[in-house]
């Protein structure tokens, strides 16, 4: 897999993209800014992924950051601008943090071959007693977003609504899968995989183990699952925003880092703070 190619292939593919990654959302080419805006009904405002700021000097590029974060502050629902280490200027996080958002936790940019990531998995054998199956029944999505609130130690009871409003809106964009001890059916981990038509990537989303289940094997095997549909709809890479836990079973599967990504949030809470 040659690096550059390949994120030079997601740049263009992916931060780039005009089509709304979650069907309900909207995106908006600003010019130098690519926007997407939640519908109003969730927790979600907006999100940038994309901003060209060559050439373009230090005021101009305050002034276009200033519009976004006022834009955010309009919504008044948690939004972010997803900066890579790679974008101009080379300053561009101090810059969103002066203009009031906070920066979070680093994460990286992974990126496997599908092909290859499967064999991996293969290699490193099924886990016993884990039983991997599709997100179907009614009490799926609110465990789901229990298990997220357990693990990030913050209410994502949110996060079902959500959820189960984009599988409405795309079925065939968006698989949820969860992970459960077969012995007694408690829920493991869950992990959701997003599919962009006519790009190269899937996208892997959602990887959340329980700390009572950790180095199990479920995280993997949820790896697994979505490489699998995913190579059965062609897709040639499979790509995450991976947090620091997650990097090693990445790397042991295949999958290489391309790029430091840093969420810059605003959320209502910290307005004003």
């Amino acid at each position: 897999m040659n690096e550059h190619e390949v994120l030079a292939a997601y740049d263009e593919q992916i931060r780039r993209d005009r089509t709304p990654p979650i069907p309900t959302w909207v995106v908006e080419d600003l010019g130098r800014i690519l926007r997407q805006t939640a519908p109003a009904t969730g927790r979600t405002g907006a999100f940038i992924g994309w901003n060209d700021f060559t050439g373009l000097d230090d005021e101009a590029i305050d002034a276009l950051i200033a519009e976004q974060v006022a834009y955010f502050a309009q919504l008044g629902r948690h939004s972010e601008w997803k900066h890579y280490d790679y974008d101009v200027p080379a300053d561009l996080s101090q810059r969103l943090v002066a203009a009031g958002l906070h920066r979070e936790e680093a994460e990286a940019l992974v990126v496997g071959d599908t092909t290859a990531v499967l064999e991996a998995c293969r290699a490193a054998g099924r886990a016993a007693g884990i039983r991997v199956r599709t997100a179907l029944l009614p009490d799926d999505l609110p465990a789901i977003a229990e298990l997220h609130s357990i693990v990030w130690g913050e209410d994502w009871s949110w996060l079902a609504a959500e959820l189960e409003q984009e599988k409405a809106a795309g079925p065939d964009k968006i698989e949820i899968y969860v992970a459960e001890d077969e012995a007694t059916g408690a829920l493991m981990s869950s992990a959701w995989v997003r599919f962009q038509p006519g790009t190269d990537f899937a996208g892997l989303w959602g990887g959340s183990t329980h700390p009572d289940w950790r180095r199990r094997g479920a995280y993997r095997a949820l790896v697994a699952v979505r490489g699998e549909v995913a190579a059965d709809r062609g897709v040639r890479y499979l790509q995450v925003d991976s947090a620091p836990d997650s990097q090693p079973i990445l790397k042991r599967l295949g999958l290489i880092r391309l790029a430091t990504t840093t969420p810059h949030v605003w959320r209502p809470e910290r307005a004003g703070s």
